[in-house]
C-alpha cells in the first residue's frame, strides 16, 4: 500500500458526526463571528514548530484523530499496520520531523 492510498482511505472514512462547521480547516466556524456585533474582528496568530516522532508515535497520533478513533477496532488495527508499514518503508523506522503550525484566533467582546 502506498502512502497516497492510505491517506485516500483515511479521507474516505465516514464522518457522520463531524459537520463541516466543526472542521477547523474549512474556516466555516468563523462565519458567526463575522455576522455578530458581540465581538470585535478575529485576529489570527500562528506558531510554527517541528516535532520529531518515531513510527509508533506517528501511528498513535493519527489513531487519536477523532474520525479514526471512532472506527471499529479491527479497522483501526488494519490502519495501524498499513500506516506503520508505509512509514517504515519511507523512513527506515527512524525519526520523522513533522512540521506543525498552530493557529490561534483571538477576539474581544465589544
Amino acid at each position: 500500500m502506498t502512502s497516497e492510498s492510505l491517506f485516500a482511505r483515511l479521507d474516505a472514512l465516514p464522518t457522520p458526526d463531524v459537520r463541516p462547521e466543526n472542521r477547523p480547516h474549512t474556516k466555516l466556524w468563523r462565519e458567526p463571528f463575522q455576522r455578530t456585533r458581540l465581538f470585535g474582528p478575529l485576529v489570527t496568530r500562528s506558531f510554527d514548530r517541528v516535532i520529531e516522532l518515531g513510527v509508533g508515535e506517528i501511528v498513535d497520533l493519527i489513531e487519536s484523530w477523532s474520525y479514526v478513533a471512532a472506527r471499529p477496532a479491527a479497522e483501526r488495527e488494519q490502519l495501524r499496520r498499513d500506516l506503520a508499514a508505509i512509514l517504515v518503508a519511507h523512513t527506515g523506522a527512524g525519526m520523522v520531523a513533522l512540521e506543525y503550525r498552530t493557529e490561534v484566533d483571538l477576539t474581544r467582546r465589544r
